[in-house]
């Protein structure tokens, strides 16, 4: 991979460049070895080749933007300097998908996460709430039945002595 440096006025100054061995330990490995979430993702794209990182649990590889899932997923943000959207993944499943460029605009970080695992906190606080509602719910009913009842007691007995 070779990228150019430049100075204020978009002059190349020098240029950087390197090669990358898919198969050990380098800088990248630990980005791209790390998960985001239980189930989430990080990618590294260059948007010069048209290629990005991917990384599963047995092998590091390089692919082509035009050619992979993950391509039709990220062309929906290449364009913006920063966005979020919610897309499917090559599973069928609902996930979104953050992105942000870096580096003179020439890669991209990008992010996903199933949608489900996002929402999975508020679910649960959602689930917790609902409980607590229906548990309070059921004490005043129940406070509610008795302080009619002291209160109309001796409003009965006075009642059933004039019967």
């Amino acid at each position: 991979m070779v990228s150019p440096i430049l100075d204020e006025n978009k002059t190349v100054i020098g240029i950087v460049s390197g090669t990358r061995i898919l198969d050990s330990k380098d800088f990248l490995s630990g980005l791209s070895s790390e998960k985001y979430g239980r189930h989430g993702k990080f990618y590294i794209v260059s948007l010069s080749d048209g290629i990005f990182i991917d990384k599963d649990v047995h092998k590091v590889s390089l692919k082509k933007l035009a050619t992979s899932h993950e391509g039709k997923m990220f062309e929906q943000v290449l364009q913006k300097e920063k966005a979020s959207i919610i897309t499917i993944d090559e599973n069928k499943e609902e996930i979104l998908l953050s992105s942000v460029k870096f580096g003179k605009e020439e890669w991209l970080l990008a992010v996903t996460t199933p949608t489900k695992e996002i929402f999975e906190p508020i679910e649960k606080t959602t689930d917790k709430m609902s409980f607590v509602v229906l548990i309070s719910s059921i004490f005043i009913m129940l406070l509610t039945w008795l302080v009619l009842h002291i209160l109309l007691n001796p409003l009965k007995k006075v009642s059933n002595k004039l019967k």
